[in-house]
């Protein structure tokens, strides 16, 4: 029962904001959607999903690019909302901006899962 109730209200709230997008949201969404279009930033947010938080030098070792590469990408995702950096000492750690954007890539994949059976 309570599943019933549970998809009830997410496929009601989903209607609910789907309805209310505005130009200006559409315009942000597009904006999102081409951060994500990148395969580094994809590599870079699928790491930090399985880490509590990294320095560019770590995700430099871990994905095999140069630090101002990973440092370029980490700023377009910082700039996206999509990461955040908090400075400890002279090193800056790098994590997701929040749980949704794990969900979004859990979703995304498994939307290309259902796609490929």
């Amino acid at each position: 029962m309570t599943d019933k109730i549970c998809k009830s209200y997410n496929n009601t709230f989903s209607l609910r904001v789907i309805n209310t997008v505005t130009d200006k949201d559409m315009h942000l969404i597009s904006i999102l959607f081409k951060a994500l279009s990148n395969e580094t930033h994809i590599e870079i947010l699928l790491i930090l999903s399985k880490h509590e938080s990294l320095s560019v030098s770590e995700l430099s070792n871990i994905i095999g690019k140069s630090s101002s590469l990973i440092s370029h990408n980490i700023n377009n995702l910082k700039f996206n909302k999509l990461v955040f950096g908090k400075r400890e000492g002279k090193y800056v750690f790098y994590s997701l901006a929040s749980n949704k954007v794990k969900t979004m890539l859990i979703s995304s994949m498994i939307h290309l899962s259902e796609l490929n059976n």
